[in-house]
């Protein structure tokens, strides 16, 4: 991953804390796969819960990989069409799975954050750019890795403490605490050969990215 900087959070990041009591070691690491891949319908790429429920689409077996290519009938090109065929009522989707066609009943849940409803799955028409970054802390054996199909990352550094408490009531210390910004380079729109795509109401932004959280 590259484009490193520091800035103002724009979009969502995930952070991690570090105790007062360990020597703050990080040990910096990840690697980047030039990837490009087209397809036709859109691609599972993982399930998240809804309002605390169970993803809808996990629970009626739908799998990372699997390529939904209709809903209800109507053909899916792309993430959006099927975010546009939502509804509160059961759906049919169709889906390929290692080159075989099925089917799948599936009643989305209602999201109350957003007023809407969700089938509980993150899906892609597209992928390019995968890599990962990690940061391993050896005092602890934790682990952070980073997965994203975004190009760039913003890396910020927790500077000041003004008295804050960590979870366990002990004081935040200065640069006790990193934040990870997936994103596109800055500046990406006056670069040709930066990676950008332009937001359209056809076009809405889409990005995947998952931060894990592992114990060496």
């Amino acid at each position: 991953m590259r484009g490193f900087s520091k800035a103002a959070a724009l979009l969502g990041a995930m952070a991690l804390s570090i105790s007062a009591a360990s020597a703050q070691t990080l040990i910096p690491g990840g690697f980047t796969v030039g990837v490009a891949v087209s397809t036709r319908g859109a691609v599972v790429a993982g399930a998240s819960d809804v309002a605390g429920a169970p993803s809808p689409a996990r629970l009626a077996g739908l799998r990372p990989g699997d390529v939904i290519t209709e809903i209800d009938g109507f053909p899916v090109e792309s993430a959006a069409d099927l975010a546009r065929e939502m509804s509160g009522d059961r759906c049919t989707l169709t889906y390929q799975r290692n080159g075989e066609i099925r089917r799948v009943h599936v009643t989305p849940a209602f999201d109350r954050q957003t007023g809407g409803y969700k089938l509980g799955v993150l899906v892609r028409d597209s992928a390019a750019g995968i890599g990962t970054l990690t940061f391993y802390e050896p005092e602890t054996g934790r682990e952070m890795t980073v997965y994203s199909d975004m190009p760039g990352v913003q890396l910020y550094t927790f500077n000041r403490t003004s008295g804050l408490k960590n979870k366990d009531g002990s004081d935040m210390v200065p640069h006790g605490a990193l934040c990870l910004e997936t994103q596109f380079y800055p500046d990406s729109v006056h670069h040709e050969n930066f990676p950008f795509r332009y937001v359209t109401q056809e076009k809405p932004f889409e990005s995947n990215t998952i931060y894990k959280f592992t114990v060496k």
